[in-house]
């Protein structure tokens, strides 16, 4: 990543010695769809004790991604972009069964991506396409379960270690400008990404009362997920700036 953003430097600083028609500012939200599916099997889904449909009478899901993007164009209508996401994913669930247990889980996502486009069509409505190198931060994913009845009490947090995402995108893009400043715009990426998650997976008690393990029962055990695929497509909704 450090030689590919000195490569992107070098290109933007070349192209600001020429007659530019723009510089644009975008803030989005977007579905997280790129790497949604994997996430949710390999840390949300499979590894997890209390799933949706098991005895689950409540869960709650929210991983809202937003998204800052910044867009050069060159008078050759040539677009070189930088784009940062941040996506933070907290689950909730209660449980009714013999025991009364609730418990939460959490992962968050940082995405940098590089790219440049072609700008096909101008004026108010203005349409690109091109290639953009997505990177993904993944964090550790964490889980904590709550079990309590009158005659014990229960608390236990697993952790499973992060990873990272990378690949290589096809984006398409659409603007519209409502003001000769303002504009809306849609975009939608898709790609070949390489999945590298997990490493090791990892319980603790956290507390227990009447004390029913001196030590703790759980053995660390390595578990990872490895993948090379056709990512699904992720959409963006937002609003910018020409400056």
């Amino acid at each position: 990543m450090k030689h590919l953003t000195t490569f992107f430097f070098c290109i933007l600083t070349y192209a600001s010695f020429g007659q530019t028609s723009g510089h644009y500012l975008t803030i989005s939200y977007s579905n997280n769809g790129q790497i949604y599916d994997a996430i949710d099997q390999f840390y949300f889904f499979a590894l997890s004790g209390y799933q949706p449909n098991n005895d689950v009478f409540n869960y709650e899901q929210s991983d809202l991604k937003f998204n800052f993007q910044y867009e050069y164009v060159t008078h050759k209508n040539l677009v070189l972009f930088g784009k940062v996401g941040y996506s933070d994913r907290k689950d909730s669930y209660t449980i009714s069964s013999v025991r009364p247990a609730h418990g939460n889980k959490e992962q968050n996502y940082l995405n940098i991506s590089l790219g440049a486009k072609y700008i096909l069509e101008g004026d108010n409505l203005q349409f690109s396409a091109g290639i953009e190198i997505p990177y993904y931060k993944i964090s550790t994913y964490k889980e904590k379960l709550f079990l309590t009845d009158p005659q014990n009490t229960f608390y236990q947090t697993q952790f499973i270690d992060g990873g990272t995402v990378y690949g290589l995108n096809t984006i398409y893009s659409a603007k519209f400008f409502f003001t000769k400043t303002f504009f809306l715009s849609a975009d939608l990426d898709f790609g070949l990404l390489f999945f590298n998650l997990g490493g090791q997976s990892n319980t603790v008690i956290d507390y227990q009362n009447p004390i029913q393990y001196p030590t703790s029962p759980y053995t660390p055990y390595d578990d990872s997920y490895k993948k090379t695929t056709v990512s699904k497509p992720e959409f963006y909704f937002g609003i910018g700036a020409k400056l």
